[in-house]
């Protein structure tokens, strides 16, 4: 216990003296700029003063062993931060294959969707802020259509609707009942007021028909991937 008390205690003066020299030093020379060459030149000095606090001719191999798991520690955290936008990017699209309805974003304006294996496209979006729901994108139907399901999920009272409206499927003619979504949230897209319906009939998915695809500025598909822009 108290070599290792001398260990630590070793190991706070060198510190403090290495942080008074590395200021002294660039008080003159000006060589660290902003906050992040900061945080690297005083993690530095925490492992340097770490190892040299050490006893290093007691036990050799050991306390090699952890200065170069240290280094390493560094070095990871040092090149994950400097690729942090080129990492960000392969975990997004690494999410988008195998969970095809989140999308990338490629943009402020813009989001991309793989094709599901079954050849369809599926949308995830954020329903009255809280509720998210997957879509079967449907251009084919002229409206956004919930399934009662999705539809109680998101608040919507499925036992008191008034079917107003009037659909033809392959199964023959179906009932909606006209809802508004108040807030309908797709990454960076964010549409308000958003006409829809819940359909009486059972459905395995809900479809996201043409009247969500009008209010965009632009989509298309190209090699099997959905992009939508706004």
């Amino acid at each position: 216990m108290k070599k290792e008390s001398g260990n630590w205690q070793r190991f706070w003066i060198l510190l403090i003296c290495f942080t008074i020299i590395l200021i002294c030093i660039n008080l003159k020379y000006k060589f660290i700029y902003n906050s992040h060459e900061i945080f690297y030149a005083f993690v530095l000095l925490i492992i340097l003063s770490r190892i040299l606090s050490l006893n290093i001719f007691y036990n050799y191999s050991r306390y090699l062993k952890y200065s170069l798991i240290w280094v390493i520690i560094f070095l990871s955290c040092l090149i994950a931060y400097s690729y942090k936008t080129e990492l960000s990017n392969i975990k997004n699209r690494l999410i988008a294959n195998v969970i095809p309805q989140y999308g990338i974003q490629k943009s402020k304006a813009s989001m991309s969707f793989q094709i599901a294996s079954d050849g369809h496209f599926y949308i995830q979006a954020i329903l009255n802020k809280e509720t998210p729901v997957t879509f079967l994108v449907d251009t084919g139907a002229s409206h956004i259509i919930l399934s009662k399901q999705a539809a109680s999920i998101a608040g919507f009272d499925i036992l008191n609707l008034y079917y107003d409206k009037i659909y033809s499927t392959a199964n023959g003619k179906v009932r909606g009942s006209s809802i508004i979504i108040n807030d309908f949230n797709l990454g960076k897209l964010y549409l308000k007021n958003v006409k829809a319906s819940i359909n009486e009939a059972s459905m395995r998915n809900s479809l996201l028909g043409m009247s969500f695809f009008k209010r965009l500025k632009a989509y298309h598909v190209n090699n099997d991937i959905l992009t939508l822009f706004w």
